[in-house]
């Protein structure tokens, strides 16, 4: 018996381990079933069902499809933080426009 582990799967597990710290605690468990077949499971359900037996085929389609949705959700949040920043600095430009007008006494 022999498993091989795509290397998508393997760059996933590495990527959340080590580059990112939400991910820290992501796991995949291997073991081998009454019957002797390769099961994996995700034993803390992050990207399934807690504690589910998959065969190796189906946990790597959960993996992909979790990790593409956790890039978008990621890529969104960075998005969003930047635009908040924009809008901070921004809003601090309008204020001190707005000191200014009250200084000289401008009626805008």
């Amino acid at each position: 018996m022999q498993l091989e582990i795509p290397q998508d799967i393997v760059d996933i597990v590495r990527e959340c381990q080590w580059e990112h710290s939400e991910y820290t605690e992501m796991c995949i468990d291997l073991s081998v079933s009454k019957d002797g077949k390769i099961v994996i499971r995700d034993m803390i359900g992050c990207w399934d069902e807690l504690g589910e037996d998959r065969t190796p085929t189906i946990a790597w389609q959960k993996i992909r499809t979790w990790w593409a949705n956790e890039e978008a959700n990621r890529n969104h949040f960075a998005k969003r933080e930047e635009l908040n920043a924009e809008i901070k600095r921004l809003q601090k430009q309008v204020d001190d426009l707005d000191n200014t007008a009250k200084k000289r006494k401008w009626f805008w």
